[in-house]
């Protein structure tokens, strides 16, 4: 009897003063990133992030995944983190998946919005739907 392989575990980082709540839903495809992202060092926070990402983009049994971005403030370093998650999401749609990215953003914060308009730029294929106000 052959067996299947076993779920990848969710992956969950709570918020603090400097990095955002990660939640990972790996066995539903849903990726959130919520609050503030000034990481003292953001390559190795990220680097947190990316190290379960990239095996599951690479695992061919799942097809979609859903990432929103609800971030309410945003350095630069974090900025070229998640242009570095973009691309691999980029990648990951090019070769079949279906990834669809929801923006949610602070009205009166010009770098994230002039951030997320550097995203839909880029990467005009992920944005599921126009920018929208954090709630």
């Amino acid at each position: 009897m052959m067996t299947s392989a076993p779920a990848r575990p969710d992956f969950y980082l709570a918020a603090s003063a400097s990095t955002p709540e990660v939640d990972f839903r790996f066995h539903s495809g849903r990726l959130l990133l919520r609050g503030v992202s000034c990481p003292d060092d953001a390559a190795a926070f990220y680097d947190r992030l990316f190290r379960p990402l990239t095996p599951y983009l690479a695992d061919r049994s799942h097809a979609d995944l859903e990432l929103t971005l609800a971030l309410t403030r945003l350095d630069t370093a974090s900025a070229n983190q998640l242009l570095t998650l973009a691309d691999l999401l980029n990648n990951a749609q090019a070769k079949g998946w279906n990834v669809h990215c929801h923006v949610f953003h602070d009205e009166d914060d010009a770098r994230l919005q002039a951030f997320y308009r550097v995203l839909a730029y880029e990467f005009p294929g992920l944005l599921a739907a126009p920018l929208a106000q954090v709630a």
